[in-house]
């Protein structure tokens, strides 16, 4: 069947077309259903969309903790040194005012006699720890925590250390006359000068490093003292002593 289209209806299918070519860009650009932009990754004011298992948060929750007056002051109580507990190297590398080698060991041998210390002000019973001065310089420093402590008095069995080695043997020409062994830890350099192989030079410096460490723990930390070898030491051991 043959079908016959004339110029008016020509004209008319034309115009439709036009029509339906006008209307694909709107259709496809702008149509209704479009889904929301999503949120900004740079606006740190909207929360994050969830996923899965994820909460949401907002990026002003966080806030920096601040430590109240108490909790600051537990703090600084926590970080001092506890002397009950501590040994004699880190009682060397806290580096407290005047606290030595010497009085380092001194504090170790006062604590083992006592047990433990009780308080803090037990510290200045402590041989070469000096007068209030030192202490002042120290008590703000060091802490006393008496747990696993076992307190004993002067006089209980155990409490005082052996002895150091004493003797009774006559010192060599030009020794002092006082009887018995030159405590190192008391002697003046007059005193120390008077041992053998000990010169004034010597004995200024025995009295140096005393002052500088604290009292000699035992008599053979003496030759920390520049100037004193083992020779020397050997010349001179059984003439001293660190006990009173």
């Amino acid at each position: 069947m043959k079908v016959t289209v004339t110029s008016e209806q020509k004209w008319v299918l034309g115009a439709l077309g036009v029509a339906l070519l006008a209307a694909v860009p709107s259709f496809f650009m702008g149509g209704a259903g479009s889904a929301p932009a999503s949120p900004s990754a740079g606006d740190p004011g909207r929360p994050v969309e969830a996923r899965g298992d994820a909460v949401p948060i907002q990026s002003s929750d966080w806030t920096p903790q601040v430590l109240s007056g108490d909790e600051q002051q537990t703090l600084k109580e926590v970080l001092k040194l506890d002397i009950n507990h501590a040994t004699a190297q880190e009682l060397i590398d806290a580096h407290l005012p005047g606290v030595g080698e010497g009085t380092a060991k001194n504090i170790i041998k006062t604590r083992d006699a006592l047990g433990c210390f009780r308080t803090i002000e037990d510290i200045q019973s402590v041989k070469g720890f000096g007068g209030a001065s030192k202490f002042d310089a120290v008590k703000d420093l060091v802490r006393i925590d008496i747990t696993n402590c076992t307190f004993r008095e002067p006089g209980e069995s155990g409490d005082d250390p052996a002895p150091a080695k004493k003797s009774s043997k006559p010192r060599g020409p030009g020794a002092s006359s006082t009887d018995g062994p030159i405590n190192i830890n008391r002697a003046s350099v007059k005193e120390l000068d008077a041992l053998p192989s000990i010169g004034k030079t010597t004995a200024e410096r025995i009295v140096e490093y005393r002052t500088e460490h604290g009292d000699f723990a035992t008599i053979e930390e003496i030759m920390q003292v520049k100037g004193i070898r083992q020779g020397t030491f050997d010349k001179i051991k059984d003439l001293i002593t660190v006990d009173e």
